[in-house]
């Protein structure tokens, strides 16, 4: 993955990752290989970890007045 500082937000693969993920029908992630729902874990798990350390910022931010 290669860092693209001029890439808004909006446009971000992670995000792009959880839309599809979101729209993607119960019947077809029943359909997918374990292989494949792990990767789609794992992958949820690293975007949920970064938001939580944007929060942590965010509170550190917050305390110190900024």
């Amino acid at each position: 993955m290669t860092l693209e500082p001029n890439k808004l937000s909006i446009a971000h693969d992670d995000l792009t990752f959880i839309k599809t993920l979101y729209f993607t029908s119960i019947k077809d992630l029943l359909e997918m290989d374990n292989a494949r729902l792990r990767n789609f874990i794992n992958k949820t798990a690293l975007v949920c970890n970064w938001l939580e350390g944007i929060q942590k910022l965010s509170v550190a931010l917050e305390k110190q007045g900024r």
